[in-house]
C-alpha cells in the first residue's frame, strides 16, 4: 500500500513544473497580454469607388506638335468615415517614397510635373465628404513631362492638421502615366460626314489603292454607303495609297457597312506609315479606333502635324471589337 502512494505522489511531483508551465501562460486577453482594441475613432479616407484601389491611368502623347494630355486632370473629395462637430480641413502633398513603393520599376516624377489647382479642401461639421473636389492637372510645360521616358508614377497623400486620423490604406491617391509617341488620333466625322471641318476629299483622279488581304476591294470606294456593299480586309491587310503627287494628308476616313451588327467590324487597332518613295516607310503610330455609335457615322484617322507624302499606308490589325475580320462601307482621303 504504501509502495503505491508514494508511487503516486511521485507522479504527481513530477507533474509540477508541467502544471507551473501551463499557469505561467495566461489566455490573450489577460492583464499579462491584453487585446488592443479596435479603434472606430472618425478617420479620413479616400475612395474612388474602384475594388482594385485609388488608382488614375494618364497617357501622355509626344505629338510633332508637342505634348498632348488626353486625361490630364485628376478629381476626387475626401470623406470621413463618421461626422464630427467641427470643420476638417484636408491637404494633398506628394510622397516620392511611396510611389517607388508602389513601383519600383517606374521612373521618378518630379512635383513640378504636377499643379495642385485646389489642394485644399474642407469637410464642414456633421458631413462625412468634403464640399469640394481636389483638383491635381498634369502640367504640359513641365520639363519632368518632356523628359518622361514611358512610365511613371505620382503618389498623392492626404493630410491633415485636425484631431482626427488618415485611414491607413485608403489615405493614397497613385498615378500612373504613360508616354508614348504618336503622330495620329481618331475623330468622329459625324453621319454623312457633315463634321468635315476644314478637310478636303482628295479626288480619286490623284491617286490610285493598292491592297493587301482584302476581298471585294472594288466596294470601299463605289461611292455608296449601305448595309450590302462593302470590301473586307484581315488582320494585316493593308490599303496604301499612292499619290501622283505629294500631297498634304491630313487625314483617312472610313464608315462600316450600315446594318447595326456590322458596326462592331469597323477598323479598330490601325497603323499610319507614310513614304517619299514606296519603300522606305516613316511609322505615324500605332491607333485603336472607337466602334461606331450609330449606322452611317463615319470615322478618321487624323494627323497631328500632317505629312507632305508620295504614298501613305493603313494596315487593318483589328476590328473594333478586337477580332481580326474587317468591314467597311466606304473610305476616303483628305487634305
Amino acid at each position: 500500500m504504501k509502495s503505491i502512494i508514494n508511487k503516486t505522489l511521485l507522479a504527481m511531483l513530477a507533474l509540477l513544473p508541467l502544471l507551473a508551465a501551463c499557469q505561467s501562460d495566461p489566455d490573450v486577453g489577460t492583464p499579462l497580454y491584453p487585446v488592443e482594441e479596435e479603434d472606430f475613432s472618425p478617420k479620413l479616407y479616400v475612395y474612388s469607388g474602384s475594388p482594385e484601389g485609388n488608382f488614375m491611368t494618364s497617357k501622355v502623347v509626344l505629338t510633332p506638335e508637342g505634348l498632348y494630355i488626353p486625361e490630364d486632370t485628376l478629381r476626387f473629395r475626401v470623406n470621413l468615415t463618421r461626422a464630427v462637430e467641427q470643420d476638417i480641413t484636408v491637404t494633398l502633398s506628394f510622397d516620392a517614397e511611396k510611389a517607388t513603393a508602389y513601383d519600383e520599376t517606374a521612373e521618378t516624377v518630379p512635383n513640378d510635373a504636377l499643379s495642385l489647382v485646389v489642394g485644399s479642401v474642407t469637410i464642414p461639421a456633421g458631413k462625412m465628404t468634403s464640399t469640394e473636389e481636389f483638383v491635381v492637372a498634369l502640367n504640359h510645360e513641365s520639363p519632368a513631362m518632356q523628359s518622361l521616358v514611358k512610365h511613371g508614377v505620382l503618389a498623392l497623400v492626404l493630410t491633415t492638421t485636425s484631431s482626427n486620423a488618415i485611414s491607413k490604406d485608403f489615405s493614397t491617391y497613385y498615378w500612373d502615366i504613360y508616354k508614348e509617341e504618336l503622330n495620329v488620333y481618331e475623330q468622329s466625322l459625324g453621319t454623312n460626314m457633315e463634321s468635315l471641318g476644314d478637310l478636303v476629299e482628295i479626288d480619286k483622279s490623284n491617286y490610285t489603292i493598292t491592297y493587301t488581304s482584302a476581298s471585294w476591294s472594288g466596294e470601299f470606294t463605289d461611292g455608296t454607303v449601305s448595309s450590302f456593299n462593302y470590301g473586307s480586309l484581315r488582320s494585316g491587310g493593308t490599303i496604301t495609297y499612292e499619290f501622283t503627287e505629294p500631297r498634304t494628308v491630313k487625314a483617312f476616313g472610313f464608315v462600316p457597312p450600315a446594318y447595326s451588327s456590322y458596326l462592331a467590324y469597323s477598323l479598330g487597332e490601325v497603323k499610319v506609315e507614310t513614304s517619299n518613295d514606296g519603300d522606305n516607310w516613316t511609322d505615324h503610330g500605332t491607333l485603336t479606333c472607337s466602334k461606331p455609335s450609330v449606322a452611317y457615322e463615319w470615322n478618321s484617322v487624323k494627323f497631328y502635324a500632317a505629312p507632305t507624302t508620295k504614298f501613305v499606308r493603313y494596315t487593318a490589325i483589328t476590328n473594333a471589337n478586337g477580332a481580326t475580320t474587317i468591314y467597311l462601307s466606304e473610305i476616303k482621303i483628305f487634305e
